[in-house]
């Protein structure tokens, strides 16, 4: 395979990647703020609360996991000189 072609596959599939981080962010987000609403407008039903803040529990807990993966790839590749443009550089101690 040619390295110019290998480079327009990452390339692709870096931005597909830098598109749908922000997007399933976005979904986490939102996630949490119905749970939010469930359990603020239902707040004399016992099993809606619940039910609210499982919602805000694991929206937060998807939200974590984003950012955290999202921050170790960053350290990573600026660990082994791997600039957003797919080129080798020396390691950056």
């Amino acid at each position: 395979m040619e390295a110019a072609s290998l480079k327009g596959i990452t390339t692709a599939i870096e931005d597909i990647l830098g598109a749908a981080v922000p997007f399933v962010a976005g979904l986490a987000l939102l996630y949490f703020l119905w749970g939010l609403v469930i359990f603020i407008a239902k707040s004399g039903e016992e099993s809606a609360r619940t039910e609210g803040k499982s919602k805000m529990l694991w929206g937060i807990v998807g939200l974590f996991v984003i950012v955290t993966l999202w921050g170790l790839v960053k350290v990573i590749s600026s660990s082994f000189g791997i600039d957003p443009g797919g080129s080798l550089g020396p390691p950056r101690f």
